[in-house]
């Protein structure tokens, strides 16, 4: 957080700490718009992701793993 967001946002996710993440940002059409981790999470569960060079507007935050997914809105002022 903070969300809405000018650039920086802090997301975390405990529940898949233990597993390789997929994260991504997803626009209103459903593009791809920016890989923001892939791999194995940190131990303290969060990621501080850089969202400025994206357009204002809603995205969605996806994240998956084999033990799961989450997905969360996230909108860029």
């Amino acid at each position: 957080f903070p969300n809405p967001t000018h650039g920086a946002l802090v997301i975390t996710l405990d529940r898949f700490r233990s597993a390789p993440m997929h994260v991504a940002l997803y626009d209103a059409t459903g593009r791809q718009a920016l890989v923001v981790h892939d791999g194995p999470m940190p131990a303290d569960g969060r990621l501080i992701l850089d969202i400025s060079s994206l357009s204002s507007g809603a995205y969605a935050l996806v994240a998956t793993s084999a033990l799961g997914s989450s997905t969360m809105r996230v909108l860029k002022q």
